[in-house]
């Protein structure tokens, strides 16, 4: 589990706006906007769903409307739309939110030989790879006497390694 607090402020102060949304790691702004009147009616959705309240907060106020996720996860990654709604009229903007997190584990780790002070290993990618791309695996050994384990080898590219104790 991330322990990042996303924060994520969509202000806008018109409700039909050409302008593309502007990001940065932690606000989405709608630029050149004016306030609509009446107030525009807010709707969040994510993935085409409408968003549970126990698990986001949502704030809107005259100019702005803020989504806070206070314990993102990967299951919070997705599309989200804001629709802004004044009488007949309607705008929408989708903001596409990625969450990343470590990946799992390896999975089948095996030992395919051994040879003299040798040892040839194998496995397949975690199942979980934490929404983003593997970029190599660190292999570590036991030091039985010494009750640690030391670095082997890093940023290994394949599911796969031999390795020598030299």
């Amino acid at each position: 589990m991330c322990t990042t607090v996303l924060f994520l402020l969509v202000k806008s102060k018109q409700l039909q706006c050409d302008s593309t949304p502007s990001t940065s790691k932690k606000e989405v702004a709608l630029n050149d906007c004016r306030k609509g009147k009446p107030r525009p009616k807010i709707i969040w959705m994510k993935d085409g769903q409408t968003l549970d309240s126990k698990d986001v907060g949502i704030r809107n106020s005259n100019t702005d409307t803020i989504l806070f996720i206070r314990k993102a996860e990967l299951h919070h990654s997705g599309a989200y739309e804001i629709t802004l709604q004044i009488e007949n009229m309607t705008d929408k903007v989708t903001i596409t939110i990625q969450i990343i997190d470590k990946p799992g584990p390896p999975q089948n780790i095996k030992l395919v030989d051994v040879w003299g002070f040798n040892a040839a290993l194998e496995w397949t990618p975690p199942q979980d790879d934490g929404n983003a791309q593997i970029l190599g695996y660190t292999v570590q050994k036991a030091d039985k006497k010494a009750m640690s384990f030391k670095k082997t080898a890093a940023n290994v590219m394949y599911c796969s390694i031999n390795l020598n104790d030299t």
